[in-house]
C-alpha cells in the first residue's frame, strides 16, 4: 500500500512546477501537510521542479510517515486541488476520489473490487482493466455535458451484487491478483450493472438507469478506505511468496 502511495506522490509533484506547485504546496492541510511542503520548498532547483534530491527527501518521509495511512490520504487528495468553491461544480470533488483510484489501478496494472460507489455504499464496485483499451490516465469531466467518464482509461465499472460477506473483498482482489489478466473470472460480471456516466446528482448506467447521489456523497468514504483494503489484499498474495522466501533461506543457513 504505500508503495503505491509513494510512487503516486512523486510522479504527482514530478509532473509539476512553477505556479501549479507553488498553489499546491501551499494548499497542503494540516501539520502533516505543512511538514510535506517543507521538505518539497526545501529541495526544489532554480527552475521551481522537483529534483532528485526533493524525491529522496519525499521517500523518506513517506517511509516514516506513511503507516498513518489517514492522515496521508488527506494530503493526497486535499492537497491535489482545492475543494470546490461554492457554486462550482461537485464534478470537481469527485474527481479527485475517482483519479486517485486511476492512479492506483494505472500504477499496479490491475483491476481492482471497491466498497461501494459515488451514490451508495451498501455493494461491491469491480473496476476492470483492460489494457487493450486503455489511452489516458486520468477521469475526465465533459465540460460541455457536465458529466465525468473514463473512455479513455479502459476502466469499465460494474455494480456488483449487494450480497456479500466482509471477506469477499479481500477473497476477489486475491482472485484478481492472481489471476494472468489481473481480472476476476467473467461469470462473476453476470447480472452487474455497467456505469456509464456520472453527473453532479445522478450516476447514469448503460441500461439507461440511474442511481441519485446523496447530498455530500458520504459514500466516498468507505470507497476510499477500501482502496487500501484492496492494494493490501492484492499484495499479500506477494508477500506471501516472500515469507516462504524467506523460510527457505533461513533453513539454509547463510
Amino acid at each position: 500500500m504505500f508503495e503505491f502511495l509513494l510512487r503516486f506522490l512523486l510522479s504527482f509533484v514530478r509532473g509539476m512546477g512553477g505556479p501549479d506547485l507553488d498553489k499546491w504546496i501551499r494548499n497542503l492541510p494540516g501539520a502533516i501537510g505543512q511538514e510535506l511542503a517543507t521538505i518539497v520548498k526545501g529541495s526544489l532547483g532554480n527552475d521551481g521542479k522537483a529534483t532528485i534530491d526533493t524525491e529522496k527527501r519525499i521517500s523518506e518521509w513517506v517511509k516514516t510517515k506513511g503507516k498513518d495511512a489517514t492522515s496521508l490520504i488527506a494530503v493526497l487528495l486535499d492537497g491535489v486541488s482545492t475543494l470546490p468553491a461554492a457554486g462550482g461544480s461537485l464534478l470537481d470533488g469527485y474527481l479527485q476520489v475517482l483519479n486517485l483510484i486511476a492512479a492506483a489501478i494505472s500504477e499496479t496494472h490491475s483491476s481492482l473490487v471497491l466498497r461501494g460507489f459515488v451514490h451508495d455504499k451498501s455493494f461491491l464496485s469491480y473496476w476492470k482493466l483492460d489494457l487493450l483499451i486503455k489511452s489516458g490516465s486520468r477521469f475526465e469531466q465533459d465540460r460541455g455535458a457536465s458529466m465525468i467518464h473514463g473512455r479513455s482509461l479502459g476502466i469499465v465499472i460494474h455494480l456488483l451484487s449487494e450480497n456479500y460477506s466482509s471477506e469477499t473483498l479481500v477473497l476477489l482482489n486475491k482472485q484478481i491478483r492472481n489471476s494472468r489478466f489481473r481480472q476476476l473470472d467473467s461469470t462473476l460480471e453476470s447480472g452487474s450493472q455497467i456505469v456509464r456516466a456520472i453527473y453532479e446528482t445522478r450516476v447514469e448506467m448503460e441500461d439507461e438507469s440511474s442511481h441519485t447521489i446523496p447530498s455530500g456523497a458520504p459514500a466516498l468514504i468507505e470507497l476510499v478506505d477500501s482502496l487500501y483494503e484492496a492494494l493490501d489484499a492484492q499484495a499479500a498474495v506477494f508477500n506471501d511468496l516472500q515469507k516462504t522466501l524467506e523460510a527457505i533461506k533461513t533453513k539454509r543457513g547463510p
